[in-house]
């Protein structure tokens, strides 16, 4: 609606109107407040708890007036990547939560003492929740997986880049597009692995040097940098490696969708149904029972991922070797 042209006001207005969740609709309100220049968007979306890509967005376009392609970008990512990877950090809580409860009753209620260990580990794994040091050191961790931190690094190359894009071409300074666009990216760890692309850009440097200072960074996408920002077109370079990245990142997103299925049904029916087993089924048939379980919820989320990973490599065969060029590419500068 804004790119045809259409008032502000009525667009956020049209856009509100059928939405049942009145938190959805608050939040709409708010944004039309923000796009209005009534509010700035740090003070007036902190109360919904927003992903860092969103926050970082609604800024760029605040800042920028590039609204339009904020929404946009936003919306692509709401419609793609957002609820699966969201979907997943919920499962993994609901099924931490749902098993120190399990512990905690066994040692406190059942008198079995030697379940105190293991609501210990549980409570550790579950501290990232409330601690921010302890969710920089959980992502620090994911970050250093193979196959899970590579897509960690291309989700934040894929949101920094977005962002950057936005930024481009406005009054904004450079610092202040990197900045931004950094606070998109969502793993703590690497956002401030790329803090050191802004030390080299207060020390008057390239773009294009700037990115290579940072160790996650493939050293052909530099040498892409600046080959373009050579010949002045970096928004094009941005807007092609922003692409790229976004299709690999929803590629590999197919081993997640069905490996967070996998953890819903473990979740929502089989652990559950774990819990209630002491109460339904005779002791002796007790421990068949639990093996029986126990191997379904180890069984469902590998086969389920297993089954997507094939379809990932289907879908991802010619985007890795784009990636993996950018990684082998050595160019000096």
């Amino acid at each position: 609606m804004l790119d045809d042209g259409l008032m502000f006001d009525r667009a956020f207005d049209i856009a509100a109107r059928d939405l049942v969740s009145s938190t959805n609709r608050r939040l709409i309100a708010d944004l039309k407040e923000v796009f209005l220049g009534h509010a700035g968007s740090e003070r007036i979306l902190a109360r919904y708890h927003l992903p860092q890509f969103y926050m970082a967005l609604f800024k760029c376009g605040e800042l920028t007036g590039r609204w339009p392609k904020a929404l946009r970008d936003a919306a692509g990512f709401t419609h793609q990547l957002a609820p699966i990877i969201y979907r997943l950090h919920r499962c993994w809580l609901f099924v931490g939560v749902a098993y120190l409860i399990s512990l905690i009753f066994k040692w406190v209620f059942l008198g079995r003492p030697q379940f105190l260990p293991l609501a210990v580990l549980a409570i550790i794994f579950l501290l990232p929740v409330c601690s921010e040091t302890f969710r920089y050191y959980r992502d620090f961790v994911v970050a250093k997986l193979h196959f899970v931190g590579t897509w960690q690094k291309q989700l934040a190359l894929m949101q920094f880049f977005v962002c950057l894009e936005i930024a481009y071409d406005s009054t904004l300074s450079v610092r202040e597009m990197f900045l931004n666009s950094i606070s998109a990216i969502d793993n703590r760890f690497l956002r401030r692995q790329m803090l050191r692309s802004v030390e080299q850009i207060d020390k008057r440097q390239s773009f294009a040097t700037s990115l290579r200072a940072v160790p996650f960074i493939p050293r052909g996408v530099a040498a892409l940098v600046h080959t373009h920002e050579i010949s002045g077109r970096l928004a094009a370079c941005f807007h092609e490696l922003s692409s790229q990245l976004k299709q690999i990142v929803e590629a590999k997103l197919e081993v997640l969708k069905y490996f967070s299925a996998g953890i819903a049904i473990n979740a929502g029916l089989l652990f559950p149904l774990l819990l209630i087993l002491p109460y339904v089924v005779p002791k002796s048939m007790l421990w068949v029972a639990s093996l029986i379980i126990v191997y379904m919820m180890g069984f469902v989320p590998m086969a389920c991922a297993r089954a997507a990973f094939q379809q990932y490599r289907v879908k991802s065969a010619g985007l890795n070797l784009w990636y993996e060029r950018l990684r082998g590419n050595h160019v000096d500068y």
